[in-house]
This record gives structure tokens, C-alpha cells and sequence, in this order.
């Protein structure tokens, strides 16, 4: 327990889970449905007893907070005990009083600790997090592709096959795109459930019907080689996230992309900034920032 200009400094108890929520409705002004905000508490209620959550207390009033995550990262090969850092917030008339910073120390104290020597966040301000020790290792870039550009690739040797969001080829194909590339998050079951499984995440679109759908391309041997997680709203495809571990499987499908042209005008992603998407494209003249 810390103390500091008559705060006080420690874990968050399950029992203040209630706040935790509020604190980060209000730092990033999150709309939720009651049925939406269930699902999310019971998320974050598990991320609390796999990790640390600490806070900053008023009496009993939880006005700062930070929670580290225990992963693992592939470093040239090598897999690395990794703390991410999340749900990070403070309310207003309570910064500028160095309580982030020493949150923030005590946490990569107890990662050092646990012997995790490197952290991932996703930042809201780089300047920020600069400050703090934490340099960018990827950049993220969003793409649009008309259905004019959508590539026609001569037909490859394997087969798509539509999956449950949950099916266990996804997580072996990205098991094996993660051994493979340096920086990459070896996922475990936080990390799944947080980008892909959680019911909730359906929840994201109130009042609509749009859902999270899977599709796996398998070669000729059935051997599963690329992913896409996708969504199809107000007639445009968006993908989530897609992984591929040869050439002839991200051909495969990005042909999958291609069969929706008569039912979308454009297809939105996002992916790493040394993924050359335009210059993998047939039609190189797509909009990307």
C-alpha cells in the first residue's frame, strides 16, 4: 500500500469491479447496453484474477487505475514472458498529480518481479508512452479496397471452409504465424477471448444483427493455412483480422473476398505496416492510411 497526498495506493478487490467499469465508461466515453456492459464486467472480472489491477483510492472512491496482463511474446524465436498493459484511466480532476506514474512504476515492478521484462500496450498518445519507456515496434494501417479491385486469382488447389469464431484450426494457424514472426503475441486464452471469443463482442453493434464470422482456407492436403475473421454491415466487408501462412492461401482468400463483390461496394482492414496489401493486390490503387 502507497500513500500519497491523502490517497492511498493498492489492488482493486474484485468487490470494486463496479468502479473499475464507471472509470473506464468515463475516461473513454464508452456506450454500452446493459446487456453489453454485463458481458464486458464478466470479461474484465476474469482479466482482474489472471492479472494485477491497481489503483489509486479517495476514501473509497477508486479514481486511477492500471491492469497488467500476463502473455507471452515470440522475440527472433524466442517466446519472452510479456505483461500488457490495459484499462488504464484516471478521472480528470485528479491528473496532474503523478498518480499514473507511479502506477505505472509499481506495475512493471511486479512484472519485473515476476520475471516479465517486456511490455505491450496499445497507446492512446505515443508522446505519452514515450516518456514513460515505450517505443512503437508496429504501425498499424487501415485499407479500403473497392469491389472493382477486389482480386480474381486463378483457382488455387485448396477450399474455404466458414468456421465458428471459436474453432480450434484459427488458433492453430495463428500459433504457427507466431512462432514464426518476431514481435508477434503468442496468444493464450486472455488474449482470445479479448479480440475474438467473448460473446460480448457481438454486443459492439447494438441493435443490429451484424456478427462475427470466420472463414479458414485448407490446401489440398486439408492442412489449414489462413484465417479471416469478418463482417458484413450496411453492404461493405470488414475484416478483423486475417493470417496466412503461404502465398497460395492468402490467395485463397482474398478470393473469398472477392466472391461477396455482388453483395458489397467496398472491403475495410486493417494490418501491420509491413504488410504490403497494394502491392500484393492486382489493382495496386487503393486507399490506405
Amino acid at each position: 500500500m502507497n500513500q500519497r497526498k491523502g490517497l492511498v495506493m493498492r489492488e482493486i478487490r474484485m468487490d470494486e469491479m463496479a468502479q473499475s467499469i464507471d472509470l473506464l465508461n468515463y475516461v473513454f466515453q464508452m456506450s454500452m447496453s446493459i446487456k453489453k456492459d454485463r458481458r464486458f464486467v464478466s470479461e474484465k472480472s476474469r482479466q482482474f484474477n489472471e492479472g494485477h489491477a491497481l489503483g489509486w483510492f479517495d476514501g473509497d472512491h477508486l479514481v486511477s487505475q492500471i491492469l497488467s496482463l500476463p502473455f507471452q511474446v515470440n522475440i527472433y524465436g524466442v517466446p519472452y514472458e510479456m505483461g500488457g498493459i490495459t484499462a488504464i484511466g484516471t478521472y480528470p480532476e485528479y491528473s496532474k498529480q503523478g498518480l499514473m506514474d507511479q502506477l505505472i512504476k509499481e506495475t512493471l515492478t511486479i512484472m519485473r518481479e515476476e520475471g516479465r521484462y517486456i511490455s505491450y500496450l496499445f497507446p492512446f498518445s505515443i508522446p505519452y508512452y514515450r516518456k514513460k519507456g515505450w517505443e512503437i515496434m508496429s504501425d498499424i494501417v487501415e485499407f479500403q479496397v473497392k469491389d472493382t479491385q477486389f482480386p480474381h486469382y486463378k483457382q488455387v488447389p485448396g477450399k474455404i471452409r466458414r468456421v465458428n469464431t471459436r474453432h480450434q484450426d484459427l488458433v492453430s494457424i495463428y500459433d504457427r504465424f507466431a512462432a514464426k514472426t518476431h514481435g508477434a503475441m503468442i496468444r493464450n486464452t486472455i488474449a482470445w477471448n479479448e479480440k475474438f471469443h467473448e460473446d460480448y463482442w457481438e454486443e459492439k453493434f447494438v441493435d443490429t444483427d451484424v456478427v462475427l464470422q470466420a472463414a479458414v482456407y485448407y490446401d489440398e492436403d486439408d492442412v489449414p493455412q489462413a484465417y479471416m475473421y469478418y463482417r458484413i454491415m450496411e453492404e461493405n466487408f470488414y475484416i478483423d483480422e486475417i493470417v496466412y501462412l503461404t502465398e497460395e492461401s492468402r490467395k485463397g482468400i482474398w478470393n473469398f473476398v472477392s466472391a461477396h463483390t455482388s453483395m458489397v461496394y467496398n472491403a475495410y482492414g486493417k494490418t501491420t505496416g509491413n504488410e504490403p496489401v497494394a502491392f500484393l493486390l492486382e489493382d495496386s490503387e487503393i486507399i490506405q492510411e
